[in-house]
């Protein structure tokens, strides 16, 4: 009886496969076409209404949080730049002789203390969205570095198109022995992680919404989970960087698909905007009360110095990507070259 009840249930699930698989290929993935990735998911621009606030706001300096009042600089970085950034931050504080506070937080935690004006440089690791786009905050691109599709060393996939890909995470591609040729075989396990909604880039350029992800997503919470489970089966399919995938493998190894024959880990097809997965990494700074000279150099400092770590950190440096004519206003980068 048992057994029976098993068997109903396998085959339940494999119709609503079948007919969550076909629902998705009734609705195509919206706002993209093929290979295409809609420019309003992967930046804004300095032109979009900024978030209005009062006179007496825009009046305000910064105020550093109780516990470091005697900073000269108070920084908050993303994980992912707190990890390249921070030996860089004490260097320069070291050569001119500053007391810089940094802290670990996220895109969201250096948006909220820069709404509270506690801090000079705002660190993320996506476009700014809408609600970021401060009145006299000014963003600055330090450049940006490739999400590796990533799964276990045992699935025998090496190379995917952008439009597989998505296929294989919005849940229309169930199975990876469906792909053509055959390159992997068991139920497809996507694994997401469906941070900073608000924003554009970043995953939003795999697809564009939360809704269009499978629903057999398994979402996680970080980078390390992430890593983790994409790496756990055969089965199972990530994203994360280069650089966060080779901090947090360890032994076990990881899988890094190359999309379209592109390796995430070639920068030159990355800088030729021929790898179409980022993340795009901003520091802030102030016009106005808030300006603190200081806090302009460092983030000159930065973005100059990163060029050299480009290999350690995979990462495409804004230099390089405006002589690869990615498109700028001032210092923040709004397209990808066509």
């Amino acid at each position: 009886m048992r057994c029976g009840e098993a068997s109903r249930r396998r085959m339940i699930a494999g119709y609503l496969r079948v007919v969550i698989a076909g629902l998705a290929l009734m609705q195509p993935i919206s706002g993209l076409a093929g290979d295409e990735t809609s420019a309003d998911v992967a930046f804004s621009t300095p032109a979009e209404t900024p978030d209005l606030r009062s006179a007496d706001w825009v009046s305000q300096g910064i105020r550093h949080q109780d516990s470091r009042p005697d900073a000269d600089l108070a920084v908050a970085l993303d994980q992912q730049q707190y990890a390249m950034l921070t030996p860089l931050i004490q260097e320069f504080a070291r050569e001119h002789n500053l007391k810089i506070a940094v802290t670990l937080g996220t895109c969201g935690i250096s948006a909220g203390m820069l709404s509270k004006k506690q801090i000079d440089v705002g660190g993320f690791c996506c476009p700014p969205g809408s609600s970021d786009r401060l009145p006299e905050l000014q963003f600055h691109t330090i450049g940006i570095s490739s999400i590796a599709l990533l799964t276990h060393p045992d699935n025998f996939t090496e190379t995917v198109t952008l439009t597989e890909a998505r296929r294989l995470f919005s849940g229309i591609t169930a199975d990876w022995s469906t792909l053509e040729p055959i390159r992997a075989e068991g139920p497809v396990v996507p694994v997401g992680r469906l941070h900073c909604k608000l924003r554009p880039g970043h995953w939003r350029l795999l697809l564009p919404d939360d809704d269009r992800f499978s629903p057999w997503l398994l979402e996680v919470g970080s980078i390390q989970d992430m890593i983790v489970q994409a790496g756990s089966s055969p089965e199972s399919i990530g994203y994360e960087t280069v650089f966060m995938a080779n901090t947090f493998k360890g032994d076990r190894g990881i899988k890094m698909l190359a999309i379209s024959g592109y390796r995430p880990d070639d920068l030159s097809a990355l800088a030729a905007g021929r790898y179409p997965l980022y993340r795009t990494y901003n520091l802030t700074t102030w016009k106005g009360a808030a300006s603190n000279p200081k806090a302009e150099e460092l983030v000159v400092y930065l973005t100059q110095t990163i060029d050299e770590y480009a290999k350690e950190y995979s990462i495409v440096s804004a230099k390089r990507l405006r002589a690869n004519k990615w498109k700028f206003v001032d210092d923040e980068l709004i397209g990808a070259p066509r």
